[in-house]
């Protein structure tokens, strides 16, 4: 109470140069920045509005790539889920299985032809990276007389290895008609089987059919 007294005693001593011209124009100079300042500290609805709906566009733009991502996982798994349920009638028509046998004339290779597998047989190879071997997705190696032309000490062992070991994604096979012979050679560890080749048919047929459940053509 006693600060209004004292604030209207000043301005009756004062009123004449208060409301004289240099009085009003500092007092409306006060009254303006008093105003701005009260504006600025009161928020901007339409400003906060659009804020908003650049953060929600934001938020919607970042589920719609995750949504795209997820879409391509899910498309990349069907497929492959896709091949692995694939039959294996289904798939003898897109294996391909390469003998590599100096006897061309191999019983088993027309057995398996007759089965519908997808069948080959050379006399040799004289070159790794050639169309045969590369189009190949099991191959069974003979171990006498081949991997001549490309120089193995070990014939058929050194070829069979070398392919394993160029191409680890191909199933390799070494057989060999001989009961005796490098049973604890190296190549043996590292091809995917041996087999005898005096087996019977079958037994070659349940190799391919065991392999071809792993393989993704």
């Amino acid at each position: 109470m006693l600060k209004k007294t004292k604030i209207m005693n000043w301005i009756i001593e004062n009123k004449e140069w208060l409301f004289s011209g240099i009085g009003i124009l500092i007092i409306g100079t006060i009254i303006k920045y008093i105003s701005k300042n009260k504006e600025n500290n009161v928020s901007n609805p339409a400003t906060e509005i659009k804020n908003e709906n650049n953060n929600d566009n934001r938020n919607e733009n970042k589920v719609d790539v995750n949504i795209n991502i997820d879409t391509v996982k899910d498309d990349n798994s069907n497929k492959q889920n896709t091949n692995v349920k694939m039959s294996i009638d289904e798939k003898k028509s897109k294996l391909r299985i390469l003998f590599i046998d100096d006897d061309v004339k191999f019983k088993i290779v027309k057995i398996l032809n007759k089965a519908g597998w997808s069948t080959k047989i050379v006399k040799d190879i004289d070159n790794l990276d050639s169309d045969i071997i590369l189009n190949s997705h099991i191959l069974f190696v003979d171990i006498n007389d081949v991997g001549v032309k490309l120089d193995f000490k070990d014939e058929g062992l050194g070829l069979g290895m070398a392919i394993k070991k160029k191409y680890p994604h191909k199933k390799v096979i070494i057989y060999s008609s001989q009961d005796k012979g490098e049973r604890f050679h190296k190549a043996l560890r590292v091809v995917d089987d041996f087999l005898f080749k005096n087996a019977e048919p079958f037994e070659f047929q349940q190799i391919i059919e065991n392999f071809a459940k792993e393989i993704t053509v």
